[in-house]
């Protein structure tokens, strides 16, 4: 589409939800490469085993719960792009006709 060109509730319904699904994707990927790379830092020195002589379980990663969150500060994403529909002008423009044909005075 061109520029100006108008653009449905559902052609911005679609575009939000792309958008907010790539954010999550993109959010969701980096977070778990931090939540991952902070567990090695406070677990690089640990001991390989415990001192019971096993090897220590690996602290859990969240996923769900990363997941969770990249999903909520994305969701105001689709109704932020719902605010700046305007109306269909192929709609509007028979009253701007009848507005600008009725005699002034």
């Amino acid at each position: 589409m061109a520029a100006g060109d108008y653009h449905t509730y559902e052609e911005l319904q679609r575009l939000g939800e792309q958008i907010r699904d790539k954010a999550v994707q993109v959010s969701f990927e980096r977070e778990s490469a931090q939540v991952v790379q902070q567990i090695h830092a406070d677990h690089g020195y640990d001991p390989p085993i415990d001192r019971t002589g096993h090897v220590p379980a690996d602290p859990p990663i969240a996923q769900d719960t990363i997941r969770s969150y990249a999903v909520r500060s994305y969701e105001g994403v689709p109704p932020a792009l719902h605010r700046l529909r305007t109306p269909d002008p192929a709609r509007t423009q028979p009253t701007i006709d009848s507005l600008w044909a009725s005699p002034s005075r």
